[in-house]
């Protein structure tokens, strides 16, 4: 759903492997077909991208309310608890010396991450269980 260079250069791609087909199709029995399917992309732009001769296909359906929701508000929602001594835990034993480990190989200065309380700082309307899991 996001736009990124890989993509763009996969439409890129598509389209000069679809032109040199169709330059040489008398000699292929079955030609490069390329199906891209999207709830909110503009077909016409694409049509125009890779030539007016394009079909298009079009479902008609119905939309759903998406809400973005960020980490907090999902620790907020589950009142998720990190348990600070698992495993993959950052301020756990184990990942002390991941990031020990991890530092040494890069030669990086220690990382400081943030303590609850200037999460506390940084999200306002987080409650203290949101900040914990995040510190």
């Amino acid at each position: 759903h996001e736009r990124t260079v890989e993509n763009d250069f996969l439409l890129l791609t598509l389209r000069d492997l679809t032109d040199r087909i169709e330059d040489g199709k008398s000699q292929r029995q079955h030609p490069l077909r390329v199906c891209l399917m999207s709830a909110t992309m503009d077909s016409k732009v694409l049509i125009e991208y890779f030539g007016k001769g394009t079909p298009r296909v079009c479902f008609p359906g119905r939309t759903f309310p998406v809400t973005t929701l960020h980490l907090e508000d999902a620790l907020y929602l589950t009142r998720h608890q990190v348990d600070p001594q698992a495993d993959w835990c950052r301020t756990s034993l184990a990942g002390q010396r991941r990031l020990q480990r991890k530092q040494a190989e890069e030669g990086q200065n220690e990382v400081r991450h943030p303590t609850e309380g200037e999460w506390a700082r940084r999200l306002s309307r987080a409650d203290g269980g949101v900040c914990r899991a995040l510190a």
